[in-house]
């Protein structure tokens, strides 16, 4: 809502107020008139007039006002003056004014044209820190603020920020950056990998160890969830008996042997005859009459 006052100032009559009054609220109707399409202001809008007895300089007040309004392109309803001096309207907002238009927000007070203190800029940029450490995932951590705050925490937190560092086993760093704006904070994490890894370069660069290879049985699993048969070990081969070679008949000699390999050895050769064959010859010896050896005993 918007609210406007009129006022005669110095230039007021006292031996004459009404037409004092009456033309100052003519003067007033057309800069009102004038300011509102300027600013561009809408919504609800109030006007307190200089108070008029005359009923018609309160016609005539009304009149002006509105010939001064009929220029104005934006809805407008209007109402009379009350018995206050008050005139009431309702005019719509059509485009940005020139406030709006030339100037911008500020980025760092959002427009308020207020920013945070340093006390509590630095409580805050050490919550932020304090929630990074909290969290155990880095061995380091680099801060960037400007350079008041840094300055604050350096000389106003350092307690605080050593029992950070030793309740978290973690190490921060606190640096002062003119370019960095009043209620930001940089905060760049150090994992603990990185600092394992730098710390030993040939075990970071080693490839790790490759698992062993699936055996065969492992391999050929049995479909159903069922554990794959045992493989039967290796039997001894079983030395088999030689059966004996077929004796030659006598008298001859094996088809390997060599012609002068025979002659050579006929006299070592040994030549065994069957059992009934000795029982004959034995027979023989003693029927014949031609063996001297068997005479003695004929004698006899």
């Amino acid at each position: 809502m918007i609210t406007i006052d009129v006022n005669s100032g110095r230039g007021s009559n006292k031996k004459n107020i009404e037409e004092t009054a009456f033309k100052t609220n003519i003067e007033a109707c057309e800069e009102i008139a004038r300011q509102l399409r300027l600013r561009d202001l809408g919504g609800l809008i109030a006007i307190d007039f200089i108070d008029m007895m005359d009923k018609k300089h309160i016609a005539e007040v009304e009149k002006s006002f509105k010939k001064a309004l009929s220029i104005d392109k934006a809805r407008i309803q209007l109402s009379r003056i009350s018995k206050f001096g008050i005139l009431e309207l309702s005019r719509q907002k059509k485009q940005s004014t020139i406030q709006e238009i030339s100037y911008m927000k500020c980025p760092y007070c959002k427009g308020s044209g207020l920013r945070p203190s340093l006390e509590y800029a630095a409580l805050g940029a050490f919550r932020k820190v304090e929630s990074e450490a909290v969290k155990g995932l880095c061995c380091e951590l680099k801060i960037n603020l400007p350079h008041e705050i840094a300055d604050y925490l350096l000389n106003r937190k350092r307690s605080e920020l050593l029992d950070l560092e030793s309740s978290f086993d973690v190490t921060l760093t606190i640096c002062g950056n003119s370019e960095i704006p009043w209620d930001r904070v940089d905060i760049q994490q150090i994992a603990k990998e990185h600092i394992d890894s730098a710390d030993h370069p040939q075990e970071a660069d080693e490839p790790k160890g490759q698992e062993a290879p699936a055996t065969a049985e492992e391999e050929k699993a049995v479909p159903g969830g069922e554990k794959p048969a045992r493989k039967r070990g290796r039997r001894r081969p079983r030395h088999k008996k030689r059966k004996p070679a077929e004796s030659a008949p006598a008298g001859v000699l094996p088809d390997n042997v060599s012609d002068g390999a025979a002659e050579d050895g006929l006299s070592n050769l040994l030549i065994i005859q069957p059992a009934e064959n000795q029982k004959d010859a034995a027979s023989e010896k003693k029927a014949s009459p031609d063996d001297p050896a068997a005479a003695p005993e004929d004698h006899k």
